[in-house]
């Protein structure tokens, strides 16, 4: 039998029934992710109500999760590429599940920004678990697609978010939002039996044999019979000289580090900040809150399917001009919203459509440069410290929005000071703009050898 790579024989096989369940066992964790991080931006005015919080401690509230996505992001990457992904995923999703539970019985501020803090740390080594162990088992044609609908899995927690805040919290209260948080440390049950270990990393790792059977099952799925393989019949590429976060700084890997990094903090200051202040914004502009939150979740539901089109058409565009067009996309809304916001409900919701669709158009772009432009021994340190240091934007961001909310800035000028940021997170990839990797396959991004 002819020695292959593991790509070789993902392609080979294309989507089947195998790779599928990876996408929606990931997808559904990402879900449920989406929901426990965007509940906050939906129940920001009713805790404020109950504290008595001015808009500063307000955005904070928002903010302390991200706190929490930073520390917990970017351990979770370093630890996933020594104990395995699939370990890592499971137990970020118990940790941030469990400690939303806790934030039911906040008494205070001090408390509930606590509990966000060390929910956000489960919440932020969800996402780049996610996201490795889809691009390490997506067909090549199809890789950043499959990037894309796994972003598109968690704008969709995000949208259920919305519509229980509109249904149950004005019933309930809030503090059930957090409650129901805690559904998905039964879920950590159902990937730790369904979920197999990235074959990629078993191979780096030197565990050929366990990949081995995991590329029967790969056979079996695709409806081909499992041929006799032998650890020696998987061929290994070339193993990097120096990982970890050093591995990140290591020649051929810096620039693209530093690009990667200042797109992903500029990107997710604009969008952690629309998230978490729009439904507030639409409130203090004079909506109830049945149609802000209404708005917000057609945002959200734009969003979703902006992340859909920008997998499908990276895939034919190439990932640098893609992103490119999808950032010009981007700037254009944030002006075309600074003006909606006085021109009445049917603007605003309009502007609301095409903010929320164009943002995640440009921030789901580059998602799938990241696994693409590192190799498998520090992959997952790559993805974790970029989500990271892309949350440090995304912490500042609600902050910031709340100190100029004080300070008496219109939302419309607030819009159109997002330009700036934009603007930067796209200049920030043009030292990833190199080397294409649309259609490469990771191996022979990497190199190999037997």
């Amino acid at each position: 039998m002819k020695a292959q790579y593991l790509s070789e024989i993902m392609d080979d096989l294309g989507v089947s029934r195998f790779t599928i369940k990876i996408l929606v066992v990931v997808g559904i964790a990402m879900m449920f992710d989406g929901f426990d991080y965007m509940i906050v931006s939906y129940t920001m005015p009713q805790i404020a109500a109950e504290w008595g919080l001015d808009s500063v401690s307000m955005g904070g509230l928002s903010s302390w999760s991200l706190l929490g996505l930073v520390a917990g992001g970017s351990l979770s990457g370093i630890v996933a590429d020594h104990i395995g992904r699939k370990k890592t995923l499971v137990g970020s999703t118990v940790l941030y599940s469990v400690l939303s539970v806790v934030t039911f019985f906040s008494t205070g501020y001090e408390m509930f920004a606590l509990c966000r803090v060390l929910t956000g740390a489960g919440l932020g080594a969800c996402i780049p678990m996610a996201n490795t162990i889809n691009s390490e088992y997506a067909p090549t044609k199809v890789r950043g697609l499959f990037i894309a609908l796994g972003m598109a899995f968690m704008i969709l927690g995000q949208i259920l978010a919305g519509v229980f805040a509109v249904f149950v919290i004005p019933v309930f209260g809030w503090r059930v939002s957090y409650l129901l948080g805690g559904i998905p440390v039964f879920y950590a049950l159902a990937i730790h039996f369904v979920l197999p270990e990235s074959a990629l990393w078993l191979v780096v790792k030197g565990r050929k044999a366990e990949a081995v059977a995991i590329v029967k099952q790969m056979e079996r799925s695709a409806g081909v019979p499992a041929r006799n393989w032998k650890p020696e019949d998987i061929l290994v590429p070339v193993q990097a000289k120096t990982v970890g976060v050093r591995g990140l700084f290591s020649r051929g890997y810096a620039l693209s580090t530093v690009g990667l990094w200042l797109n992903a903090f500029f990107i997710a200051a604009v969008m952690y900040g629309i998230n978490a202040w729009t439904p507030s914004m639409l409130l203090l502009t004079g909506f109830d809150v049945t149609e802000s939150y209404g708005f917000t979740i057609a945002q959200n539901f734009a969003a979703m399917v902006a992340t859909c089109l920008a997998g499908m058409m990276i895939e034919r565009t190439g990932r640098i001009r893609g992103a490119f067009i999808a950032f010009g996309l981007a700037i254009l809304s944030c002006i075309v919203m600074s003006f909606a916001l006085g021109l009445g409900h049917a603007a605003i919701f309009a502007g609301c459509i095409f903010l929320g669709f164009s943002v995640n158009f440009a921030i789901t772009c580059p998602k799938s440069l990241t696994p693409e432009l590192f190799p498998t021994e520090f992959r997952g340190t790559a993805i974790a410290f970029t989500a990271a240091v892309g949350r440090i934007g995304g912490f500042c961001a609600p902050l910031a929005f709340g100190v100029a909310v004080g300070a008496g800035m219109s939302f419309g000028n607030l819009m159109l000071l997002l330009v700036v940021p934009l603007a930067l997170a796209v200049f920030a990839l043009v030292p990833c703009a190199r080397k294409e990797t649309m259609g490469v396959s990771l191996e022979e991004l990497h190199g190999a050898r037997k």
